[in-house]
């Protein structure tokens, strides 16, 4: 976890104007008539942020998840809106993650490294007109540092070493060519071993010890390079390429009533925690993951004297291969080995101008998307899974368990094709010199195709399966897709399903003073329905269907005293309408919706110059979320949220002398569905919690060095970042397997920058 977020305007007390382009257009941070945050590369640094996830603690209503059991395909949610599976291809984000404006589609991949980063804009609400499809919970734009034409050779290289064995390398440089062409590389190498121990046992005796593991090790090595040229005055090209590629063997994740099976003549007779330390654990599997991606995109502009024209054609690349224990236990229970390779392409149109003396300004587009991709997942399920009692299975696999009898021994081999087109305008007039209205819409046009054979020699096919004499899951139903056979041609589902939808926003602004300005908006926004790979029977293998939000939030953003003072707020209510779940029907995984919800929530972001040296920052949240069915509870969605942030800069003779002291809050927070659970089971929420974090450095500037320490989580507080239901207690209000969160951090760090005479 790091400390907060602070940003680049520490050198006089009033406070620089912050820019955005939330909007699809430079703009101040105050003008825009929505809730934003935004971060700038400076701040990032200063604050010790190593990845994306770092700025949840001071974001409001913001929050990072990992995965259980890996570590590269983050859970994202904004006001409480989250991808609770980030491992299914057919399933969509809530929040957008964007890096140079190119939508990345999958979880896995998109916990970018924070270096050499212009900035990055957090846009809370639905942002379906501009940004488009799986934005309902808003979107994430993080935009590199871009080649200067016409610019200096300069650039930076920075070391850092810490505790757990961290070491970072990374640097940056912009390379002029001409005075209209200039490139810019920059490269990260990150690494660190682990924080925790995990026990490995035999696979077929959970006494038998074989050996173990640091889960939290972590490497992941970043390239980015940009090519800019300034064609004509009227015309600009853009080149972009990125690629990132990270190993880990997952953060420290176990059943949090009990890690440890021990049995008694071979039969399991209970479960019990390994140990009091809280990244320590027992199981049966070494958990790995290997996130390779790699990114280009080619960016033009043009100029008219009446309206400017920009085109985005980019193709991202996905190879993820992860292999878990979501059991989180010693026994052999529960076993995943899943490889996916996925590739996107887009291509965006934006034209856009002003009439009127500039009181109309106004914006079209077209957007085309394409994403193709492949899943192959083995998995395997034993007699110790708490589902093993379900109804028609044969008595070997009833309990007491022994971890050998194989309730599943699946393999599964799925091709998705997904496409999606759709066209855009927004037009904001300012109605008068103070007042603006915007009104905007975009129309979508989606389809979601599948196909996908699955064999299954566990007994529970064997038995509840279709066809007793050959292990294929599915029916011999050709009317929905399905056909029985012996082979990938002959077993298999196929389905292809068509979506169409609507999304819009409507938004007026009154500035009230020069430095004030209250608003009012609703928008809608939505995210893609899909299908159901996981699933096995007519019940589980239906598509299910997209998430509608319908956002009201209403605004004030207001400076005082000469500027020092800087002062924004939001509320807003959402209505949420068929929320997209993953759950277990039987013996399949799959997504269903559950019904809807209404979110209610407050945001406050303050900013002080208190002196010329001293910047304070604070910001609030409270959300509340209640689902129509009582009997479920909306995860990822703390009730308050706050952090507070002392920023120091003292100029000197000889340099400056910067730190930043932090202070970030959460409620207790839920970590899954279930309300009961959630008031009556500690396994499986996170209770409140605070970080405490620090940063200082000193800046030698006629050397061009700089020298820091950073410190994360400095209390050593005892955290989960996810958890998922146990598999191996019957009661829901038994266990869960939690993944945990990161100890302490700490290290030093010295970058050295440089500069063209």
């Amino acid at each position: 976890m790091s400390s907060a977020l602070l940003p680049d305007h520490l050198y006089a007390a009033a406070l620089e104007e912050v820019v955005v382009t939330a909007r699809r257009t430079a703009e101040s941070l105050q003008d825009v008539p929505a809730a934003v945050t935004n971060f700038g590369g400076e701040a990032l640094q200063d604050s010790g942020i190593s990845d994306l996830s770092g700025i949840a603690n001071i974001t409001p209503s913001l929050v990072f998840a990992p995965s259980p059991g890996v570590g590269v395909n983050p859970q994202v949610a904004i006001r409480g809106q989250v991808q609770n599976d980030a491992t299914v291809l057919t399933v969509d984000p809530a929040v957008g993650v964007y890096l140079d404006d190119v939508f990345l589609g999958r979880s896995p991949g998109s916990l970018l490294d924070m270096f050499d980063i212009a900035r990055v804009e957090v846009l809370k609400g639905p942002q379906g007109t501009l940004y488009g499809r799986n934005t309902t919970g808003g979107a994430l734009k993080v935009i590199p540092n871009k080649a200067q034409p016409g610019g200096g050779w300069d650039g930076f290289v920075r070391v850092m070493t810490g505790n757990y064995g961290q070491q970072h390398i990374e640097g940056a440089t912009n390379i002029p060519i001409t005075d209209t062409f200039a490139g810019r590389i920059a490269l990260s190498q990150r690494e660190m071993d682990g924080y925790g121990t995990a026990t490995v046992v035999s696979a077929n005796n959970p006494e038998a010890i074989i050996g173990e593991f640091d889960p939290g090790a972590k490497a992941t090595d970043t390239l980015r390079l940009n090519l800019m040229w300034d064609v004509t005055n009227s015309a600009v090209l853009e080149f972009g390429y990125d690629s990132s590629d990270t190993e880990t063997n997952g953060a420290p994740s176990y059943d949090r009533a009990g890690d440890r099976a021990r049995t008694t003549a071979g039969v399991i007779t209970s479960y019990e925690r390994s140990s009091d330390d809280h990244y320590s654990y027992f199981t049966d599997v070494e958990t790995k993951a290997n996130a390779l991606t790699e990114g280009v995109y080619l960016k033009g502009s043009y100029n008219f004297s009446w309206a400017e024209l920009k085109a985005v054609v980019a193709q991202r690349d996905l190879d993820y291969a992860f292999t878990i224990d979501p059991d989180g236990t010693s026994a052999r229970g529960v076993y995943t080995d899943t490889q996916q390779n996925v590739k996107q392409t887009s291509f965006e149109l934006q034209l856009s101008g002003a009439v009127w003396d500039d009181r109309i300004q106004w914006i079209v587009g077209y957007f085309d998307f394409e994403e193709d991709g492949r899943d192959q997942t083995y998995t395997f399920a034993s007699d110790v899974v708490a589902g093993a009692a379900v109804t028609g299975l044969p008595t070997v696999i009833l309990f007491p368990a022994t971890g050998t009898a194989p309730l599943l021994n699946a393999t599964g081999d799925a091709s998705i094709l997904n496409t999606s087109d759709s066209a855009f305008a927004q037009v904001t007039w300012d109605a008068l010199d103070n007042v603006s209205f915007t009104v905007g819409g975009r129309a979508i046009n989606e389809n979601k195709a599948l196909d996908i054979t699955q064999f299954d020699s566990g007994l529970a096919n064997l038995a509840l399966g279709p066809n007793p004499t050959n292990n294929c899951v599915y029916a011999d139903d050709p009317a929905n897709g399905q056909s029985n056979g012996t082979d990938a041609s002959s077993c298999y589902f196929r389905q292809d399903t068509d979506y169409k939808y609507n999304t819009w926003t409507f938004s007026g602004s009154w500035n009230v003073t020069d430095d004030m300005m209250v608003y009012a908006k609703k928008s809608r926004g939505v995210r893609s329905g899909g299908q159901n790979f996981r699933g096995r029977t007519a019940e589980t293998l239906v598509p299910f269907n997209p998430e509608f939000v319908t956002d009201t939030e209403i605004g004030f953003k207001g400076e005082f005293f000469d500027s020092r003072v800087r002062l924004n707020l939001a509320g807003y209510h959402t209505d949420y309408k068929d929320i997209q779940f993953s759950d277990i029907v039987g013996i399949s995984t799959f997504i269903q919706n559950l019904g809807d919800a209404t979110i209610q929530g407050t945001e406050a972001e303050l900013t002080v110059a208190a002196t010329d040296t001293l910047t304070v920052i604070a910001t609030g949240t409270l959300i509340n979320f209640e689902y129509d069915d009582e009997t479920l509870q909306g995860p990822f969605a703390p009730h308050k949220k706050a952090s507070i942030a002392l920023n120091y800069k003292q100029p000197l003779s000889w340099g400056e002398f910067g730190s930043n002291l932090s202070y970030a809050y959460s409620d207790k927070v839920p970590l899954d569905n279930d309300a009961n659970a959630y008031e009556n089971n500690p396994s499986v929420s996170q209770e409140a919690y605070g970080l405490l974090g620090f940063t200082a450095y000193i800046n030698f500037e006629s050397t061009g060095l700089r020298l820091g320490v950073f410190g994360n989580n400095l209390t050593d507080e005892e955290t989960f970042g996810n958890v998922i239901p146990s598999f191996v207690f019957t009661d829901p209000l038994v266990g869960g397997v939690g993944t945990t969160g990161t100890p302490r951090m700490y290290g030093v760090d010295l970058t050295y920058r440089f500069f063209s005479l």
